[in-house]
């Protein structure tokens, strides 16, 4: 039994603040993705539940009871988040909150991992990598975040991607780091 319970929220939003699905003159048809049940006309291409799911389960490193939320969102959601929170005035591809665990009673709450699909996809198609894959890569980096990994500095990074990368691994997802 897997010790990490995920729940998953979808923005609602009019119409009017849609996202472009992709950068102009591709369509959803051009990209490698599979719908989902959580796909919509407004986030096209977001990953299924399970898969969420495992991915998150993946990288949670613990094995004691925890839950984590994971939110998708629109670029003027997570850019105001960004904004916010990071001083950086542009949307992002994932966001991670930890939980003050100092105030969490068991099972303890890690925090929240919040995705910008429009984001994702858009890097996915210019580093030419499969849409699910990098939905996995920025689940897995979020998910570590959250257990107080980070790049703020070369060793950290280093340490953070390869753990990333051996994590992608057991999915048989190539080291997202290889830039073609």
């Amino acid at each position: 039994m897997n010790a990490l319970t995920v729940e998953i929220h979808i923005e609602e939003l009019a119409s009017s603040e849609a996202d472009e699905p992709g950068p102009p003159g591709t369509t959803i048809s051009d990209r490698p993705h599979t719908q989902s049940p959580l796909s919509n006309q407004y986030f096209p291409c977001i990953p299924d539940c399970d898969s969420l799911k495992a991915w998150a389960a993946l990288a949670y490193l613990n094995k004691e009871p925890a839950e984590v939320s994971l939110a998708i969102v629109t670029n003027s959601t997570i850019r105001e988040l960004n904004k916010q929170y990071r001083k950086k005035d542009k949307p992002t591809n994932v966001l991670s909150f930890p939980a003050d665990s100092s105030i969490t009673p068991a099972p303890k709450l890690l925090g929240d991992v919040i995705f910008c699909p429009t984001v994702i996809e858009q890097e996915a198609l210019a580093q030419h990598k499969w849409l699910l894959h990098h939905w996995a890569h920025m689940c897995v980096h979020g998910m570590l975040h959250l257990q107080g990994y980070d790049h703020e500095d070369e060793q950290a990074a280093n340490e953070m991607e390869k753990l990333e990368i051996e994590l992608l691994a057991k999915l048989e997802i190539p080291n997202p780091y290889l830039i073609d």
